[in-house]
């Protein structure tokens, strides 16, 4: 199928984020003839950068989502593994390809899918499944899913991040389990739309490299992919 726009080419890119985990290790040693001599020192000038890796200045925006999120979730988690659907992606013509579910089971439990419709994408932005099981001889309510939200990106586009959850025995607990970014980008002059081509990643390998992009007729492009997690 040729899909011809006059003028007006959407290019969808992908930018893929790079994790990078700094790790410092501070040994202080104390001379056996050290005195408890106060030595003055002299304040660094307040325009001084700061050479600490971690720090916010030196850090890019991409950088700051990544740390940030995992400081408050932790690891990304394969949520394949967890019997979760993930992010489920769509976009263009297909943001609608993905329908909400609300599937009631015996005893009350049930399955919940609710789909976040954006101007150029949509996601799972809630899932929930409920399963009684038996501990001890006593029946037990296990919940499980994952919520999600978007946030604009700085220097231009989104982020997707979405979070995972269980609720049992144990108690309550959050995990994150994928986190991406996309830019659309209007060009002129073209009537043909782009056809994203993206490597097949394993289950812990992250992408260092932006997606590779083809030029065709394509009525169905795909901008977005699992960043952390799979």
């Amino acid at each position: 199928m040729v899909l011809d726009l006059v003028g007006t080419r959407w290019t969808l890119q992908l930018f893929f984020i790079n994790l990078v985990i700094y790790t410092s290790h501070i040994v202080s040693s104390q001379s056996p003839n050290q005195t408890d001599e106060i030595v003055p020192t002299t304040p660094p000038p307040e325009d001084a950068i700061s050479t600490n890796p971690t720090s916010p200045e030196n850090m890019d925006e991409d950088q700051q989502i990544i740390t940030e999120s995992i400081a408050k979730y932790g690891l990304p988690q394969n949520y394949k593994a967890l019997g979760l659907p993930g992010p489920e992606l769509e976009t263009g013509w297909d943001i609608y390809s993905v329908s909400n579910e609300l599937i009631s089971g015996e005893s009350g439990m049930y399955t919940l899918k609710v789909r976040t419709i954006a101007e150029d994408f949509s996601y799972n932005g809630r899932y929930e499944d409920t399963k009684l099981r038996m501990i001890k001889d006593q029946e037990t309510i296990l919940t499980k899913g994952q919520f999600g939200e978007h946030f604009e990106r700085k220097s231009g586009g989104y982020y997707i991040r979405i979070i995972g959850y269980t609720l049992d025995e144990n108690g309550y607990r959050q995990f994150l389990i994928n986190l991406s970014k996309a830019k659309t980008i209007i060009e002129e002059g073209t009537s043909e739309l782009p056809v994203t081509t993206i490597s097949d990643y394993g289950d812990t390998d992250i992408p260092e490299s932006e997606a590779e992009i083809e030029y065709g007729a394509h009525p169905h492009p795909t901008i977005f992919i699992s960043l952390l997690g799979v």
